[in-house]
């Protein structure tokens, strides 16, 4: 009989995933979860690319007055300078979203950064039980409601992030009511299958063909 050999470990199981809509949705719950509900994996994050997103914040606060026409002029100058840094948002061709029900499922769906709002609140309304009542997409803290109409290049949210969600009407957003629907609560992956299936996608968004 041939015995394993005890140096050798066994291959790694990946976590199962489970797609259950357009822009690879995965839905998972933060009950099943033992790492802090707004906490994104420390490879999540990439600290250059904040510094180019001030950049575009300070372009869209820059005065259109005449009266301050040199400021204006050496601002532009220095954002001109910061421009190529914009090249290295190439890197970035896709947004992670995870957006947040009060009742702790989370809904992953990934996008592309000039994408507005309103395309992720088409995406979530896909997956709500409820689809005739208004909701808005909003961060804590503190709470700031995020416009329909905005990039989320413009929001921030690029390359991940987490948002809430929340009805208009304030009573339906109790936390024993649900939001998504049944079928979709019926194929839950793990936080960590939702972590998997977002770095495989970016290792292999490179030969396939990325969500639409």
């Amino acid at each position: 009989m041939q015995l394993d050999d005890p140096d050798e470990s066994p291959e790694e199981v990946p976590p199962v995933v489970n797609v259950i809509g357009p822009r690879h949705a995965i839905l998972f719950s933060l009950d099943d979860t033992k790492k802090p509900e707004n906490e994104l994996p420390d490879s999540f994050f990439d600290l250059t690319v904040h510094d180019l997103k001030m950049v575009l914040r300070d372009l869209k606060r820059t005065s259109t007055g005449d009266e301050d026409a040199p400021l204006l002029t050496a601002k532009l100058r220095e954002l001109e300078r910061q421009k190529t840094m914009l090249s290295k948002l190439n890197q970035y061709k896709d947004c992670v979203l995870r957006i947040q029900f009060p009742d702790r499922y989370v809904l992953q769906g990934i996008f592309k950064p000039h994408e507005s709002l309103a395309k992720v609140e088409e995406f979530v309304r896909e997956f709500l039980a409820n689809t005739t009542e208004e909701f808005h997409l909003f961060t804590i803290p503190p709470k700031k409601i995020l416009p329909s109409n905005e990039t989320l290049l413009e929001l921030n949210l690029v390359p991940n992030a987490v948002v809430h969600f929340g009805y208009l009407t304030d009573s339906l957003n109790a936390e024993n009511h649900r939001f998504v629907q049944e079928k979709f609560i019926k194929e839950l992956t793990s936080e960590e299958g939702a972590h998997y299936a977002v770095q495989k996608y970016r290792l292999t968004r490179g030969v396939t063909v990325g969500a639409s």
